[in-house]
């Protein structure tokens, strides 16, 4: 048989597959498969079929800024779906997010393929316990909305990214060796006047924004995390003692707790704060200012926590358990640590999670205020606090990128408190 005869009866079995048939039988799936490969194809040829480059600063002019498509009125023949606030041709900027959208679901979808079937294999395989445990993770993943896990692994990289500073920032900002004044106030390196060697731009000082953002992120949630652990510890302690006790015990820091909750949190803090540096002589107040912020962000939230474990431990008090372990002459303290303590940890822990996002803000507050951490160690809020001071100088990136990263840092972070508290209660799902 001939090469010819072999290339066309390979071209007509393909055609008579049953997968290719009912494909060129079915105009609906021809339809979105021509509209797919379109998309795709303006995707990845943006740089050529785009009339313009929305990344380009030389090409986006802010006095063609909102205006509507070329057809209504007001409209330019050169900006055929209009511009947005920031004067971008439309059809440019949705060829290139296109680009954007598309190979970041791709390279999704490939990493959940190869992850999922090197697991199924192994699995189906080995069988066993590794069977189980695999599809145990799998069906518990499962239960939880997909956009939920995302969120999560999306908050729990965001919150990590800054304690890997020291390997991914390209400075060290608190190495006087890498700082130089003469590169102080340059704006980012897509304005007129910045540097590529500084993405984000450099403060007052010479230190670059985006090393600075990264190192004074570790600070925020090292501080962040150290209190809500001790203002977590110091609630839940008094919270079961209280519940369990009850009487007198229970009335004197219930009423202490009511107390301090009738007073904003921030004035609390102040306070302690302000007590806490008063104590110390002043050589040591800087050395030790990020300790005290610490107790005085901890000792501001554990009224949440002791009456969250409160009321959690008069209900599990009462539980047929808790009574057979007090009928055996089990010691009260026997009972809390091995019985109680552990089932009231669930919403305890739900309470921390958000508890982090307040206790970051505050630190924040704190510092921009001038009562928290000293500018030469700054965390988020003390760079927004030291580009407060150059806002109206024109030199806005100083405030604008530490903030922003406060909130993205504060709103995932929120958000996984959100996903935990749905996660840990039954009735919520």
């Amino acid at each position: 048989m001939s090469e010819t005869n072999k290339s066309s009866s390979r071209w007509q079995r393909f055609l008579d597959n049953d997968i290719v048939y009912s494909f060129f039988t079915t105009p609906g799936a021809i339809i979105a498969a021509s509209i797919t490969f379109i998309a795709i194809t303006a995707a990845f040829a943006a740089p050529i079929i785009a009339p313009y480059n929305p990344f380009d600063p030389a090409q986006i002019s802010l006095w063609d800024g909102k205006l509507p498509p070329a057809w209504a009125d007001g409209g330019s023949p050169a900006y055929l779906l209009g511009t947005d606030n920031q004067g971008r041709d439309m059809l440019s900027t949705i060829l290139y997010g296109g680009r954007i959208s598309i190979l970041v679901g791709i390279a999704a979808v490939f990493l959940g393929m190869l992850l999922g079937v090197t697991l199924g294999v192994i699995s189906g395989y080995f069988g066993g316990l590794t069977d189980t445990i695999i599809m145990r993770i799998a069906d518990v993943q499962l239960t939880i909305p997909g956009i939920l896990v995302a969120i999560l692994i999306n908050g729990i990289g965001r919150a990590a990214l800054p304690f890997a500073a020291p390997i991914i920032a390209p400075y060290n900002p608190f190495d006087p060796a890498q700082i130089s004044l003469w590169d102080g106030k340059l704006p980012p390196a897509w304005a007129d006047g910045g540097s590529p060697a500084y993405l984000l731009g450099t403060d007052n000082q010479g230190r670059d924004m985006l090393s600075t953002i990264l190192y004074g992120g570790r600070i925020s949630i090292l501080v962040g995390i150290a209190a809500v652990f001790l203002g977590m510890l110091l609630g839940v302690t008094l919270g079961v003692i209280s519940g369990y006790f009850g009487g007198l015990t229970d009335t004197i820091i219930m009423r202490i707790a009511d107390v301090q909750l009738t007073i904003p949190g921030i004035l609390v803090a102040i306070l302690i704060n302000g007590i806490g540096r008063a104590a110390l002589p002043l050589e040591l107040r800087e050395e030790f200012a990020i300790y005290v912020v610490i107790v005085a962000i901890g000792l501001t939230d554990w009224p949440q926590f002791a009456r969250v474990a409160r009321g959690a431990t008069l209900v599990e008090a009462e539980k047929e358990y808790v009574q057979a372990a007090k009928l055996i002459g089990l010691p009260k303290f026997t009972i809390i640590l091995r019985h109680i303590l552990p089932n009231t940890l669930r919403p305890v822990l739900v309470i921390a999670t958000i508890g982090l996002a307040l206790a970051i803000i505050a630190e924040a507050t704190l510092s921009f205020l001038g009562q928290g951490i000293p500018p030469t160690t700054p965390s988020l809020g003390t760079l927004i606090r030291v580009g407060n001071e150059f806002l109206f100088s024109g030199l806005w990136w100083i405030t604008f990128f530490p903030a922003i990263a406060l909130i993205i840092l504060v709103f995932s972070v929120n958000l996984l408190g959100d996903w935990m508290r749905d996660a840990l209660n039954p009735k919520l799902r």
